[in-house]
């Protein structure tokens, strides 16, 4: 269990969002809760006047733009919807941000003072800079240090500590759906592609397990893709949100801890073992259709072995099947008669393709009419049952 500052303002999947946050940003929730606190009381709506910053940590007009997003879209949004620009904009510099309250709040203030000293100056009169920000000089000296703005936000989070402000909450788990693509499903080629990058880096437990589940299906397969970049994505800071950005995410991820990636690979096992009933369905489904195709044959040829069987045969021998075999006979006798007329042991080609076409011609038309009167079956059918179960569970049906 941990204490996340100001929860009790916030609604429990707010709360799970952003421990989430925290823990693949590798920063402590409660700093996020109180920097957010601090420049909007946690009020995705929440504006400022005179230089236009909107939403939960104050997006600038030019950071919304650089988010692919504006300030009234933002204002728009719900603040779940809203963290997941928080997240992607805290994820730009979170690897360079020295793990201190103070330096997580110059991500949001100044992001060029993250990781300079406390007693840094950021503003300085006189500038615009320091006429906005003025009430953060406490001792009036025409100088606003890192330290000095980073105190309102260490007070914010004190006071969002105590008994009343702050709630207790158990760590979350990372099997849960991960909200990471703010533009929606890729197109499936590029991760398709990428992917096998992906795997070389797990372990071969976790290779032969998903290369299992996505073998199963094309929808399942693309579902976990989609899934796995989200993951990917998150965890090194590069929302994956087309070709480019799936390229650099993937080339983070190989540069990055190995705690990192085994992360990644854990989410991903996570989210196949929630998939697992429909896997199971799916194998299931393909195991009998296989078992019943043969025990369908092996029924047909204990039939077509008896003598009602044969009887059956030759009453349903059809004039295809007549014309081919005389045919076949034909043919064999002026083959047998142009090698003995040539004295050669080798027959002619043409000869011996327009033989084979007969009797391959006969062995199919037998064939399928066995299956047919004896209750044998041409084809497996198991791929079409599992294609009628996966169009029945996406259309709602049970």
């Amino acid at each position: 269990m941990s204490t996340l500052a100001w929860g009790a303002l916030v609604d429990s999947a707010f709360r799970v969002r952003v421990l989430r946050m925290a823990q693949r940003l590798r920063v402590d929730a409660s700093w996020l809760m109180a920097i957010m606190h601090f420049e909007s009381r946690l009020n995705p709506t929440a504006v400022n006047t005179q230089s236009g910053a909107t939403g939960l940590i104050q997006f600038m007009p030019a950071t919304a733009r650089e988010l692919n997003t504006t300030v009234e879209a933002l204002r728009a949004m719900s603040a779940i919807e809203q963290l997941d620009y928080v997240e992607r904009y805290f994820a730009r510099y979170a690897a360079t941000t020295a793990p201190t309250l103070a330096s997580w709040y110059m991500v949001v203030l100044w992001p060029a003072a993250r990781e300079e000293p406390d007693d840094h100056v950021i503003f300085e009169t006189p500038s615009a800079a320091y006429s906005q920000n003025k009430a953060l000089d406490q001792n009036n000296d025409g100088k606003v240090t890192k330290a000095e703005a980073a105190a309102f936000v260490a007070r914010r989070l004190a006071e969002g500590l105590q008994a009343g402000n702050a709630t207790e909450e158990r760590e979350p788990r990372f099997d849960e759906p991960v909200s990471t693509n703010v533009e929606g499903r890729m197109a499936p080629l590029i991760l398709s592609t990428l992917l096998p990058t992906v795997l070389q880096m797990f372990s071969g437990k976790a290779q032969s397990a998903i290369q299992r589940a996505t073998g199963s299906d094309p929808e399942v397969a693309a579902q976990f893709t989609q899934q796995l970049f989200g993951q990917i994505g998150a965890a090194v800071g590069v929302p994956v949100a087309d070709d480019r950005s799936a390229i650099q995410a993937v080339g983070k991820l190989a540069e990055a801890a190995p705690a990192t990636v085994q992360q990644v690979e854990d989410d991903a096992l996570a989210f196949l073992d929630r998939m697992a009933p429909l896997l199971a369905k799916i194998a299931e489904l393909d195991a009998g259709a296989r078992k019943a195709s043969d025990d369908s044959f092996d029924r047909a040829a204990k039939r077509a072995d008896t003598p009602q069987g044969w009887a059956l045969r030759m009453r349903q021998v059809s004039f295809t099947q007549w014309g081919l075999g005389v045919a076949a006979i034909v043919v064999g006798v002026l083959t047998g008669a142009q090698m003995w007329l040539s004295h050669g042991t080798t027959p002619d080609p043409a000869l011996m393709v327009l033989l084979t076409a007969i009797v391959m011609g006969l062995v199919n038309t037998f064939r399928d009419q066995t299956g047919f009167s004896f209750g044998g079956t041409v084809d497996s059918n198991a791929a079409a049952m599992v294609q009628r179960e996966l169009e029945a569970r996406r259309g709602g049906k049970s």
